[in-house]
């Protein structure tokens, strides 16, 4: 077996999920792409779909773009400006920060708290790079 045969096994790269890229900084996109309030980008990172996002005050967010309720992506355009995230399934909202704004049907559920039930976070850092300001996002904090 050669050694480039070697890396394009799929249990290589399910081993390098699990031991590099999932314990280290990933690059998520360049700052430039997220500089106004409001202004997310999409992006996969590993096998994750993620939401980058600046809110109302410019601070920067990265979230799973998955909804609480049905696992379905929030978020379906790979850019753009929103001043909030509405789940295409059932219709749950999301603010910017990922807090669960409106949720449809569920007034009234005995135990079910809103503020249970936001975007869950990605850790996000802005790092300066040889090529510019890069975005990182930190996936270890994931159950």
């Amino acid at each position: 077996m050669t050694l480039y045969c070697r890396y394009t096994e799929r249990c290589v790269l399910e081993a390098e999920r699990c031991t590099v890229f999932a314990h280290n900084w990933q690059l998520a996109c360049h700052s430039s792409q997220v500089k106004e309030p409001g202004q997310f980008r999409t992006v996969t990172v590993g096998q994750e779909p993620l939401i980058i996002v600046r809110d109302e005050k410019g601070r920067l967010h990265g979230h799973y773009n998955v909804c609480r309720h049905h696992a379905a992506i929030v978020e379906r355009r790979d850019a753009g400006s929103a001043t909030f995230f509405r789940c295409s399934y059932h219709g749950f909202e999301y603010a910017l920060d990922g807090r669960l704004r409106k949720a449809m049907q569920l007034k009234g559920i005995k135990n079910f708290s809103a503020k249970s039930f936001g975007l869950v976070k990605a850790e996000v850092s802005v790092e300066c790079a040889l090529w510019g300001r890069l975005l990182l996002v930190d996936q270890r904090c994931r159950l």
